[in-house]
């Protein structure tokens, strides 16, 4: 079928590149229609050259989806935004302007009447770390100013809306990434207290501790993780002097580090989750600045990642919770904080 292809391609105008896509499920073929319906795109028929063989089928290519929802009720960055184990959606904390105006507001979002309500807030922060862990949503570290780094723990309770403090971190930190793990405990790497960070600490909910783990492999803030499989994965970062784009896994059991296959290009302050058993990087900056647009997937299995999508704009700094069938990603910056809210459906 040298004549015939079933590649899928994608024009970038904000960096002026074509990107490959996941190609054609159907197999190699041409004179095929597309059509966009709605915010879907589908390939409709076609022929396979050396078979004569015509397709009657109709294909609903397998494209990350972004649509516009809600605006948050003000503009952030850095901030938080969390799926609860009920399925409740929950965003806040972050920056409203520049230079550094911290809040600790809280919404919760709700799907069905694309509406945002208020609910009991927290102590003001920008660059903080957070997780789910069982049914209560967990809120780390930041800070209150340009130079005012906290050390706290605040743990939010959806069902009384409430929340009450935990265990102080290690250090004052802000810029550090957060995961829970398969044992309960929720990770901390990385951060920034003036200096960047190689410190790995792990939070145990049910004894309210933390305890200090094998440092990072780079000291870094801004990177992003995720469990997956039992390990902890930790994606790019920045430094004072750069920008990463290493992907450094972290087995509990051991103990130790281990490289994992590194992003395409060096990225800080995107958003990472874990969904379908698969690892999404969106966004971020590069290590010239730029601020990125892409979908990034990682397949365990292949040990790759492939750029699957793209945001409806370039974005930094925004935060991201994952459902079963799509992702949901908060605010952010370009050149200033965003009230934008955006849910990416998949069709796979």
């Amino acid at each position: 079928n040298a004549n015939d292809f079933a590649n899928v391609e994608a024009y970038d105008t904000s960096n002026d590149s074509w990107v490959t896509l996941q190609p054609l499920a159907g197999g190699p073929r041409n004179a095929l229609e597309v059509q966009a319906i709605g915010p879907s795109i589908y390939a409709v028929g076609g022929v396979r050259t050396a078979s004569l063989e015509y397709f009657d089928r109709v294909e609903q290519l397998s494209i990350p989806v972004p649509a516009a929802r809600a605006d948050f009720p003000r503009r952030i960055d850095q901030g938080v935004l969390l799926r609860a184990v009920d399925g409740r959606i929950f965003g806040g904390f972050g920056r409203s302007a520049e230079p550094d105006t911290p809040e600790g507001d809280w919404f919760e979002y709700d799907p069905q009447a694309d509406s945002w309500t208020a609910r009991a807030g927290g102590t003001p922060r920008f660059a903080p770390a957070a997780a789910v862990r069982g049914e209560r949503l967990y809120v780390f570290g930041g800070s209150d100013s340009t130079t005012g780094y906290r050390d706290t723990t605040e743990i939010y309770d959806p069902a009384n809306d409430s929340w009450e403090n935990g265990a102080s971190l290690l250090s004052p930190l802000r810029d550090a990434a957060a995961a829970t793990g398969s044992d309960g405990r929720i990770y901390l790497a990385g951060g920034f207290d003036d200096a960047d960070l190689a410190q790995l600490s792990a939070y145990d909910p049910a004894a309210d501790t933390w305890t200090a783990l094998a440092n990072l492999p780079t000291a870094r803030r801004e990177a992003r993780a995720v469990f997956l499989d039992g390990r902890l994965h930790l994606l790019g970062g920045a430094t004072n002097a750069t920008v990463l784009g290493d992907h450094s896994i972290y087995d509990p059991i051991a103990n130790s580090w281990s490289a994992g296959a590194a992003l395409p290009d060096p990225r800080r302050g995107g958003t990472a989750v874990v969904r379908n058993g698969r690892i999404y990087y969106l966004g971020g900056r590069d290590i010239a600045g730029t601020f990125r647009r892409e979908i990034l997937e990682f397949d365990p299995t292949a040990g790759a990642w492939r750029t699957v999508g793209f945001l409806p704009d370039i974005v930094a700094d925004a935060a991201a919770a994952a459902t079963p069938d799509a992702i949901y990603q908060l605010g952010g910056q370009r050149t200033a904080p965003l009230d934008e809210f955006h849910r990416i459906a998949f069709t796979n």
